[in-house]
């Protein structure tokens, strides 16, 4: 059943795209000159990470690296020259699918032993879960929100078994991008979850139409989220949200930036036209192939969701020393900024865990609310889904999540990518059911039922000041876009 469900949505995506692109021949070169400008931003940001990989100098500005002002928390200049001194340790090596968390490397005559994050029960728990039959790259990445400690890092690339998916940007983010689109709705325009959006058309297509009439069906913030409807989310980008907050938000959860990580981390890119709102809808809705992220970066978005909005740098290497036990390098936790609000971020947890209970990832958790293990959690999640560019058969898919006791004693945050072959195998977010589930089974069995009990129903996340009027807020709005 779900099987015919899923091939009709891909021959209707197909189409539509199809239909769309007929639609751009017929118009001028902007949309060429656009694409050209976004070649030309990640040509200057992957070269403005090799230059910080190589140099140490991050030439982007240091407010990308500002420290948490906690303890633990080292300056930037210490912290700078730690992590430039790593790299240079480990030089080309990319840590592909570690069974063991600990590590021999020799450089410079020298025997070092480096301790990484990973959990061997959890990282072997994914290598035997994943199955790449049908698959032509497949990414997890599993991650404590709270320190940025990768748990888990496995990568899978058909043509080059050495290569580390996770650190590439090669993937269209999709509807993932949905995420930071709410959570500018929520903290800029005062949306929460009951906000009502209305939309006209099908619910997986983005037309011009779409975006410009009012009037149609009306879907709260909620469910259009949890059902990743893509009028809606462009409409939003375009009437309420705008380009501007479109690019504060996407940068400060980590698009156009150079993270500061163990390894060489290609950046995130998300560009937005100056004068192109349909372009701007595209990017909202996650309708475009354009805007691209990596499965650490997926995983550190997940992360700033259930860690009160906080995004943290993701962290690999834990500690190394040389052969005479001197240690020579110790990770710290760090912060790099307040992505959103804990207010948002308790609205995008909700929106995220609805997504689990009655939206994209409801089969796939259809067990939620009784399996002995996933019903003492909470979880949420984004899916996002798209062909590739030349349609030869390949489909992206991303979940997007993560799961917590109620006491929010243990969390992760989790990213999981898989690029598809003109056959569909397993989902990412069939991957993420499972994952969740072998990660917190020892854990549920262990601690006592009154401490995982959930609570019946959540609280509500709407407050008078949180409150707006979404078709008044539109009427006051509706000069900017005409429409």
């Amino acid at each position: 059943m779900w099987r015919n469900r899923l091939r009709k949505r891909k021959t209707g995506y197909i189409g539509t795209w199809k239909a769309y692109q007929s639609v751009l021949k017929q118009g001028t070169n902007k949309e060429e000159q656009r694409r050209k400008r976004s070649k030309y931003l990640l040509i200057i940001l992957i070269f403005l990470g090799m230059v910080y990989i190589i140099s140490g100098s991050p030439l982007i500005g240091t407010a990308y690296y500002r420290s948490s002002g906690k303890a633990g928390a080292a300056s930037k200049d210490k912290k700078g020259s730690a992590k430039d001194e790593l790299r240079r340790i480990l030089g080309a090596r990319r840590f592909t699918n570690l069974a063991n968390p600990y590590v021999s490397i020799k450089t410079n005559d020298r025997n070092l032993h480096v301790k990484t994050t990973i959990d061997p029960e959890l990282q072997q728990s994914v290598l035997n879960t994943l199955n790449p039959t049908a698959s032509r790259y497949m990414s997890v990445v599993v991650m404590n929100p709270v320190n940025g400690k990768i748990l888990s890092m496995v990568s899978y690339d058909r043509d080059n078994r050495e290569n580390n998916t996770c650190v590439s940007n090669r993937f269209p983010a999709a509807s993932i991008f949905k995420i930071i689109t709410a959570a500018a709705a929520i903290e800029k325009c005062g949306f929460n979850a009951e906000s009502e959006i209305s939309f006209i058309g099908r619910k997986h297509t983005l037309y011009r139409s779409q975006v410009k009439k009012a009037g149609g069906h009306n879907m709260t913030l909620r469910d259009s989220f949890a059902q990743s409807v893509n009028p809606i989310f462009g409409k939003i980008g375009v009437h309420y949200v705008g380009k501007k907050a479109l690019e504060k938000y996407a940068q400060s959860f980590g698009f156009n930036r150079v993270i500061n990580f163990d390894l060489p981390l290609q950046p995130s890119v998300v560009y937005m036209s100056a004068d192109d709102p349909f372009q701007w809808a595209e990017v909202a809705s996650g309708y475009n192939r354009d805007t691209i992220i990596s499965p650490i970066h997926g995983a550190m978005i997940a992360s700033a969701v259930v860690n009160q909005g906080k995004l943290v740098e993701p962290i690999l290497v834990d500690e190394v020393w040389d052969q005479n036990g001197k240690k020579l390098y110790q990770s710290s936790p760090r912060q790099i900024n307040q992505a959103i609000s804990s207010y948002t971020s308790s609205v995008l947890k909700k929106l995220m865990e609805e997504t689990i209970e009655s939206g994209t990832c409801r089969k796939s958790f259809k067990d939620y609310e009784t399996d002995r293990i996933l019903s003492q959690l909470n979880i949420g999640g984004k899916t996002g889904t798209i062909n590739s560019k030349n349609h030869d058969g390949r489909r992206f898919d991303w979940f997007v999540g993560f799961a917590e006791d109620p006491a929010g004693n243990k969390k992760i945050a989790i990213s999981i990518a898989i690029v598809h072959e003109k056959l569909i195998g397993v989902k990412a977010n069939q991957y993420a059911h499972e994952i969740i589930r072998s990660y917190f089974g020892s854990y549920v069995s262990k601690t006592p039922v009154k401490q995982l009990v959930k609570a019946k129903s959540s609280p509500k996340l709407s407050s008078k000041s949180h409150h707006r009027n979404i078709s008044s807020y539109h009427h006051k709005k509706k000069k900017r876009i005409g429409g």
